[in-house]
């Protein structure tokens, strides 16, 4: 049994990316390679015969080994399938456009792993990434990415955790199988320890769906606020529940009043995301707090004064009424 099993999901993504990134792991120092497993999860349809041949053509010193699987294409039951496909005591996630951090990404990994109290095991451990991406002059930018509760990557997470609660990704979350998941990680862990070190570098890829849709946030936030609301309904303890379900909230205000949109407010995708909206509201009714200056400064940290927190709670309550009324 390895301690570390990384799934890397693929479809049909020029094979210089997933070698990309198998090779930022090769590249790692300070790491005994014989505790790593990779698993590359092929979705339905997807070039496995290009993923054999490369690692037919390449050497690794991690042990490295792709599976298939049948039936319609789901990036959930793909992602799924890697974790049931793989031992490791822990387990993260690597996606074939994108690389580990450095050549010493791995090593606060096996530090914190080898170096948790066995009595009180940590249930995850949270990373930072590096975000790549363009300003508004087309000027290459990377910048580190704050500690969130959708992103799924810079996350090792204790393989008995997902035994213990059954904890899996869902076949009926389409867009946001990676949100459904993580919020059901945080929100049963007993033990979460963030760190500050950058372990996952997320590249900008053009020809990716989310990346290449300028609409595609928008078009499909209703599947985001569907993963948050089933994922939270699974939570037991209530102030879990509150938190993914006001973050929820927030973002969606974010999202559905951007001055920048030009979406009519009549339009399909903005209704059938206030349809999910209400049903929220409904399930979590009585367990929502937004009266306190101190719940809208946890959540929203860019507001730094009374003044600032005043206006925006005045605005956020009045599209919920709307929303809900």
């Amino acid at each position: 049994m390895k301690t570390l099993s990384v799934i890397m999901p693929y479809f049909n993504e020029d094979l210089a990316l997933p070698l990309r990134a198998l090779n930022s792991i090769t590249a790692q120092v300070g790491v005994d390679f014989s505790r790593i497993d990779v698993c590359i999860a092929i979705d339905n349809g997807g070039n496995s015969k290009g993923i054999a041949k490369l690692l037919k053509e390449n050497d690794f010193p991690f042990a490295v080994k792709f599976i298939t699987r049948k039936g319609e294409n789901s990036p959930g039951l793909n992602r799924q399938n890697g974790v049931d496909q793989t031992d490791g005591d822990y387990i993260m996630f690597i996606d074939a456009d994108d690389t580990l951090w450095g050549d010493i990404a791995l090593a606060p990994v096996f530090r914190d792993l080898d170096n948790d109290d066995p009595k009180k095991p940590t249930d995850l451990w949270n990373y930072k990434i590096q975000h790549e991406g363009y300003d508004a002059d087309k000027k290459l930018l990377i910048t580190q990415a704050p500690h969130n509760r959708t992103w799924l990557h810079a996350r090792v997470v204790r393989r008995e955790l997902l035994k213990q609660h059954d904890i899996k990704f869902s076949s009926e979350i389409i867009y946001n199988e990676d949100v459904y998941w993580v919020n059901l990680v945080l929100g049963l862990s007993e033990n979460i320890i963030h760190r500050e070190e950058s372990i996952y570098f997320w590249r900008y890829n053009p020809n990716s769906i989310t990346r290449s849709n300028t609409n595609y946030n928008l078009h499909h936030f209703d599947d985001y606020i569907r993963a948050m609301r089933l994922s939270t309904l699974l939570i037991p303890k209530p102030k879990h529940r509150r938190d993914a379900a006001q973050q929820a909230l927030f973002r969606s205000f974010f999202v559905l009043t951007d001055p920048a949109s030009d979406t009519p407010e009549n339009s399909p995708y903005i209704q059938a995301s206030n349809n999910q909206l209400r049903a929220m509201c409904h399930d979590f009714s009585g367990e929502l707090d937004f009266t306190t200056p101190e719940t809208t400064k946890n959540f929203v940290g860019t507001l730094s004064n009374s003044n600032q927190i005043l206006q925006f709670n005045l605005s956020f309550l009045g599209w919920l009424s709307q929303i809900t009324k």
